[in-house]
């Protein structure tokens, strides 16, 4: 019985010192932790996994002594998700993993925003934009997740698709904001595809192909289905769509006050629709869901041509001859 309390006093000592000697390491931060860092708890992954990580990007400065403090104290387990963690003492950081204070931001991802857009909006509010570029693009896994994706080729860009709204970006990350962003074209979009005017010739990939180009050339609410309506026909009797903004799409720019240059809508670029007919290789924007369904319903009016007032609205004309007319008379008003 003696041996039996003399061992259980010289383990609680060893506990003890150990624990002593752990508390060292998670009272203070390195000392070059001095600003607010992001660090990403992935799902699934084990705690002393997550440790070494933290220490890899400075965060802490000894994952073993950690780990046996986490072990004789808690907490074990932390919930995945990507935080905001400030300088201070590792046990801290360890309580806010584990109570899942994850870091959110709101992003308002505006109608016809394009990649390039929405990875600058997550670059503003300190995400990755980089990474979120790089990985808005169609795989295997996405396409079981979305079957919508499934006709599309993998690797190819996820422009048409990320819808735009307001999101909360809270623990899930560029990634997971991706996904956020399909599982809303999902809810959204899918239920106006499924209610399309039958028999509909273009493919789900095709009309949002168009209303990336419908959002971007309509200001006007009104106008949506008349210019969805000048392009279908345009598409149909193969002429080329002659849409500024795919130019703006290949030149990475957009117009300035006087307009495209001869030499622009010169560009040798798939998404140059004034030199090359049909639709451009993607969607040129993420569309929204008055465009989408515009083009789902273009009104049938016979013009072929549309030319900017300056006021946000256009003169709708059927004829090469009457478009002249109509853009020299706008000219001869301002």
């Amino acid at each position: 019985m003696r041996r039996l309390l003399l061992a259980a006093l010289g383990l609680s000592l060893v506990f003890s010192v150990a624990g002593g000697v752990a508390w060292n390491y998670v009272s203070q931060p390195p000392a070059d932790f001095t600003a607010p860092k992001r660090f990403e708890v992935a799902q699934g992954e084990p705690l002393k996994q997550t440790l070494i990580h933290l220490r890899e990007q400075g965060f802490i400065q000894s994952a073993d002594m950690v780990y046996l403090y986490a072990r004789l104290r808690g907490p074990t387990v932390l919930r995945p998700g990507v935080y905001k963690l400030e300088p201070g003492a590792p046990k801290d950081l360890l309580a806010k993993m584990a109570r899942g204070d994850v870091d959110a931001r709101r992003i308002t991802v505006p109608e016809g925003a394009n990649l390039r857009r929405i990875a600058g909006l997550l670059t503003a509010k300190q995400l990755d934009g980089h990474l979120y570029g790089q990985d808005a693009v169609v795989t295997a896994e996405r396409q079981k997740r979305f079957p919508f994706l499934a006709d599309l080729p993998a690797g190819r860009t996820l422009e048409g698709y990320l819808f735009p709204d307001t999101y909360d970006v809270a623990g899930e990350g560029e990634r997971g904001f991706i996904d956020r962003q399909l599982t809303r074209f999902s809810e959204l979009m899918l239920p106006a595809w499924q209610a399309r005017p039958t028999p509909w010739p273009y493919s789900l990939d095709q009309t949002v192909n168009m209303a990336s180009i419908v959002e971007l050339e309509a200001q006007q609410p009104t106008e949506r289905p008349v210019i969805a309506g000048v392009f279908w026909q345009r598409l149909l009797i193969r002429m080329p769509l002659g849409s500024d903004p795919t130019v703006e799409y290949a030149l990475q720019r957009h117009q300035d006050a006087k307009g495209l240059t001869y030499k622009d809508v010169a560009v040798a670029s798939p998404y140059n629709t004034y030199k090359y007919p049909g639709l451009p290789p993607t969607p040129i924007a993420n569309p929204g869901l008055a465009s989408f369904k515009a083009t789902l319903q273009p009104t049938q009016t016979g013009y072929l041509y549309f030319v900017a007032k300056g006021d946000g609205s256009h003169v709708f004309t059927k004829s090469f001859a009457e478009h002249l007319q109509a853009g020299a008379a706008i000219r001869r008003s301002r």
